[in-house]
């Protein structure tokens, strides 16, 4: 009995680090530097679509801490999703800045300035 709780808790243990792991090495991955001043005016763009949870998540989160920022959503205006294929860009929500873009929500990429 004992071997395969040892076994279990190997295996348990295996999971939760991989997963830490992955969520260190895919955070950095999350941002693309470039040069993305075309698309940014004077504030921070993000690009929604309406149905999207994490898209929700992020205006939430927008609202919530007073943040600065242009919501672009594919539902008002269709032709703003070109601008994120040109970019071969294709994950909502985006967070552009004029130096990077942010894919998805992380709540300490859209703090970080």
């Amino acid at each position: 009995m004992k071997p395969i709780l040892g076994i279990l808790l190997v295996i348990v243990l295996a999971a939760f680090a991989g997963k830490k792991i992955a969520s260190i090495v895919n955070a950095n991955d999350r941002i693309i530097q470039g040069d993305y001043s075309s698309l940014v005016t004077q504030r921070p763009v993000l690009y929604i679509a309406e149905q999207c949870p994490a898209c929700k998540e992020a205006i939430n989160f927008i609202s919530k801490n007073n943040l600065d920022f242009e919501v672009r959503s594919s539902a008002s205006y269709p032709a703003w999703i070109e601008d994120m294929t040109q970019l071969g860009i294709n994950e909502i929500p985006l967070l552009v800045y004029s130096d990077r873009a942010v894919l998805g929500f992380t709540p300490e990429q859209y703090t970080a300035r």
